[in-house]
């Protein structure tokens, strides 16, 4: 039987074995980089195959022994996805590999080290109590995987939440994630290099000296199947780890160039409709749309949008709405009957007349609408409607549905607001004015009629001379 002093012996020389372990591979630089980095922000973007799970393991591991009886944190989508990810096929695996004994708390998915720390895996899908477990607690290191399928929240758990959570170790928290066909969304623009203060990390998995091989071989099979896959966007995204914008997955046909003018029109106005889509943990969004008497373009003059507005600051809002553009018609979300009937009282009095609004056959009447975006019949006014345009720009297909749906994470409240608001519009009855006619011109067409009938009635031989020795005669005559 063991005595407490040949335990305590033996934890510490187990302790000293796991602390002289290397966590990187010279093989590997950008591996090795981005394993190495203690910055306080930290992305890596990464293709598939390119080890950049296996990546933050390490980084766990170094981080878990440079500070002792630490708690480190791995964060993912879902449980689910963190337990595959992490738990099964990267953490049991590094431990084996360099020879770390630990205690493994599969129910809680906690790794508990010699030297104290312990390494969390969770899920962004915890219920409100495990949350506030895990991200209430402090740590030197936190890693985020499969960030570029967060939703728009992600920037609020960095900055709010996680920054804080690591700031008595002045830790280091990682954004980790693969380009996803979301152009757009808080790690985008990370790893775009769009917010100031991150450390940025890229490689794919041409640079993992271990898949390499096995990944040229493959591109090359790819390549003989199609030449030009090599330019396509699912390409560039799945085997080159880059960010791309695919026209074709967008769910609306919208471009800067086309649909964007600097100023309005200074015409009679010959209606405006303001849509409105309800939400409070979602944004509640507005968009005016104007028509002109005699031009067939419609005009999105003003979007706006923002989250957990309670119904007073929707009135609040609308009354704005109201008094700046003397709106008259107003189309709304009537998904809450309660919110809308009350917004109509407030407003009964107003010369305004509120509908609810159609939703039916959304993506029949989308299809309809981009013909408009397409012609270059909708046009945003720059400056007024960022908002409008810059969910258009992102809003794409999702890609596991078979019918045209759009992808959950993707911001659309806006654009639901403005569809709203298109289906009300009556811009296709423009007609182009009327014109007085000059003169001149009814002289002439006098003319070439009196001409035309005395030929007919074969008073003329020769009906150029007989034009030209006529024309003075007629211009000078009140006939004309």
């Amino acid at each position: 039987m063991s005595t407490r002093a040949e335990i305590d012996l033996e934890q510490l020389f187990k302790l000293q074995k796991s602390e002289d372990k290397v966590f990187s591979d010279p093989n590997f630089p950008q591996q090795e980089k981005f394993v190495n980095d203690d910055a306080p922000l930290g992305a890596a973007l990464c293709n598939r195959r390119a080890g950049k799970s296996y990546s933050v393991g390490l980084k766990l591991f170094r981080k878990a022994y440079q500070y002792p009886n630490s708690s480190l944190l791995y964060l993912a989508l879902t449980r689910d996805s963190a337990k595959r990810i992490m738990w099964r096929d990267v953490l049991r695996t590094i431990a084996r590999v360099h020879n770390i004994e630990y205690e493994a708390n599969e129910t809680n998915l906690e790794m508990h080290l010699p030297n104290g720390s312990m390494i969390k895996i969770a899920g962004a899908d915890a219920s409100v109590r495990e949350k506030e477990k895990f991200l209430g607690a402090k740590y030197p290191y936190v890693a985020v995987d499969e960030a570029g399928s967060f939703g728009p929240g992600l920037k609020e758990l960095i900055y709010d939440i996680l920054e804080p959570a690591v700031a008595d170790y002045a830790g280091t928290i990682d954004l980790v994630g693969t380009p996803t066909a979301y152009y757009g969304g808080f790690f985008c623009r990370v790893t775009q290099n769009e917010e100031p203060g991150w450390s940025l990390h890229q490689w794919s998995s041409l640079d993992n000296p271990y898949m390499k091989k096995l990944i040229e071989d493959r591109i090359r099979i790819m390549k003989i199947r199609d030449p030009q896959i090599v330019i396509t966007p699912g390409f560039k995204r799945m085997w080159l780890g880059q960010w791309v914008k695919d026209s074709d997955n967008f769910i609306y046909k919208f471009d800067r160039t086309r649909n964007t003018v600097e100023t309005l029109p200074k015409e009679e106005v010959d209606g405006q409709v303001l849509g409105i889509d309800l939400g409070f943990n979602d944004d509640t969004a507005f968009c005016l749309m104007r028509w002109y008497k005699h031009d067939p373009t419609l005009y999105a003059v003003k979007s706006w949008k923002k989250s957990e507005m309670i119904v007073d600051d929707v009135i609040h809002t609308v009354k704005q709405f109201i008094e700046t553009y003397q709106i008259s018609v107003i189309v709304i979300d009537n998904a809450s009957k309660q919110v809308v009937e009350t917004i109509k009282q407030r407003f009964i009095f107003y010369d305004v007349i509120i509908h609810p609004a159609v939703k039916t056959d959304k993506h029949e009447y989308i299809g309809i609408m981009n013909s408009e975006f397409i012609t270059g019949k909708i046009k945003l006014l720059k400056g007024e409607c960022d908002d409008y345009a810059e969910e258009m720009e992102n809003l794409i297909k999702d890609p596991a549905k078979i019918v045209v749906t759009e992808l959950a994470s993707c911001p659309n409240h806006v654009c639901d607001s403005g569809l709203y608001a298109w289906r009300h519009s009556r811009n296709f009855r423009a007609a182009p004015p009327q014109q007085e006619a000059d003169p001149v011109d009814l002289m002439e067409q006098a003319v070439e009629a009196r001409v035309l009938r005395d030929e007919r009635q074969g008073r003329i031989d020769d009906v150029v001379t007989y034009y030209e020795g006529h024309y003075n005669e007629w211009n000078e005559s009140e006939d004309f």
